[in-house]
């Protein structure tokens, strides 16, 4: 029995390494003639051929071996075990459960397959699912990987609070892992606890100090807190670790532009942005850096190159608000024109409008805007501005009670429309107050706050 197992492993390896289909074929007609103990013999044989094509990353010839073995023995649990993590190695997720849902019905108590399977869950977004397998596991003891992975799922479902618990269960096993704090630190993050995310960041960058993400996780802590100045530094030394990535510099450029109103800075970024994406990301920025700092002709250059990768219907309207604060209101109308041909019912274009034609010299008219949202509702109070039905400072009250950015950038627009209001009206004085009111609330990235600074220049 002994030797006519060694001379049919012989022949199996043969047959794999080199042989031709016939041969296999062949091969697997002489052993049909064998017993059950030597078709166990076989089973053995092939799964030993695919361990090792397995270990070799050959995953598609492990499965085919796997297939094989199972063939003899249609519960050999190993078989079944590899074959399903082969296929996981392929990315074929969904074939890797049905292989793991056998090993497990076959041996429930198997706890790798329980993990692998839940692994396998995620990857496919049956979350619920996922949890409930790392749920087994544990059950029976710790095991750090199904608390990481078990934590992620939670993410995915955002329990961020049963997610965090399961991060920190994994620390207590392995206090050694710098992406584990990095991922707690992000939900610590999302939940505003930034002094702990912060704690966390930190012990990510002492553990492994090269990874660009660990940086910019913290600099994201520090902008909550207002600390600008540790927020740049740490971007930037995400960006000496990652230098090619232009969403670092789109990160440094929101610093320096909407936060710290660093035109220069914020201009370099925006070129680097514009060289990293090969002309495809930038333009916006650099046209609005461009613009702030009042170099209306390159600002209009890079909307015209931006038109003509994307010809969203915002791009036409800022453009026209440019050329409207450089007093040339043939191109500005045209523009407007051109916004409310692609979205006609955006109640700003009409406002800007009917200011340009108004500006111009031209007839222009007002009216409310259908609808109940919080936009429409905000323009209407403009519109009943102009109307004469409500005073400047019903209008700002009507910008409050809103979240704390989104009511001074609400505030900021309130103002600028004010001081258009009173420059229509011939008083000059009122304008010149509200436009500078407008400036005051630093809302730097609200298109009017820079339309404000040259205006007030222009009075």
């Amino acid at each position: 029995m002994f030797k006519k197992a060694l001379f049919l492993f012989i022949i199996l390896l043969f047959s794999f390494g080199c042989g031709t289909k016939k041969e296999l074929s062949d091969v697997k007609e002489k052993e049909k003639k064998y017993s059950i103990e030597e078709n166990k013999q076989i089973t053995f044989n092939y799964y030993n051929i695919g361990l090792r094509q397995f270990k070799s990353k050959q995953y598609q010839k492990a499965i085919l071996s796997f297939s094989e073995a199972l063939k003899y023995n249609k519960k050999h649990i190993s078989s079944y075990y590899m074959r399903g993590l082969s296929a996981f190695y392929m990315n074929l997720p969904k074939v890797a459960i049905a292989d793991l849902s056998k090993t497990i019905k076959i041996k429930p108590n198997f706890m790798d397959a329980y993990h692998m399977r839940g692994v396998a869950y995620f990857f496919t977004k049956q979350y619920q699912k996922a949890i409930s397998d790392f749920s087994k596991v544990l059950s029976v003891g710790p095991n750090k990987y199904s608390f990481r992975f078990r934590g992620k799922s939670y993410v995915a479902i955002k329990n961020y609070n049963k997610a965090i618990n399961d991060f920190s269960s994994f620390i207590l096993i392995d206090p050694g892992f710098a992406e584990i704090y990095y991922e707690r630190g992000t939900l610590l993050m999302r939940l505003k606890k930034y002094n702990k995310s912060i704690v966390d960041f930190n012990k990510a960058i002492s553990l492994n100090s090269k990874k660009y993400m660990y940086y910019a996780g913290r600099s994201n802590s520090y902008i909550a807190k207002k600390n600008y100045k540790k927020s740049i530094t740490d971007i930037s030394i995400a960006i000496s670790l990652e230098p090619d990535s232009y969403n670092l510099y789109k990160f440094r450029y929101d610093i320096y532009y909407d936060k710290l109103y660093d035109l220069k800075k914020a201009l370099y970024d925006s070129n680097k942005m514009i060289e990293l994406s090969k002309g495809i990301i930038g333009y916006s920025q650099r046209a609005k850096t461009y613009f702030s700092l009042g170099y209306f002709d390159k600002s209009i250059a890079d909307y015209t190159k931006l038109i003509k990768i994307d010809k969203y219907f915002i791009n036409y309207l800022t453009r026209g608000l440019i050329y409207k604060t450089k007093r040339d209101y043939k191109n500005a109308i045209k523009d407007v024109n051109h916004s409310i041909s692609l979205r006609p019912d955006f109640p700003y274009t009409k406002i800007i409008k009917y200011l340009i034609n108004k500006q111009a010299g031209e007839k222009a008219s007002l009216v409310l805007h259908k609808g109940n949202s919080d936009i429409i509702k905000w323009t209407n109070s403009i519109v009943k501005l102009y109307h004469g039905k409500i005073s400047p400072s019903d209008l700002i009250k009507r910008s409050s009670n809103r979240n704390k950015n989104i009511e001074r950038n609400f505030i900021c627009e309130g103002y600028y429309y004010i001081a258009e209001y009173f420059k229509l009206k011939g008083d000059k004085n009122s304008a010149k107050k509200y436009y500078r009111k407008c400036i005051e609330t630093k809302s730097y990235d609200v298109v009017e706050y820079s339309a404000a600074i040259y205006e007030l220049k222009q009075l």
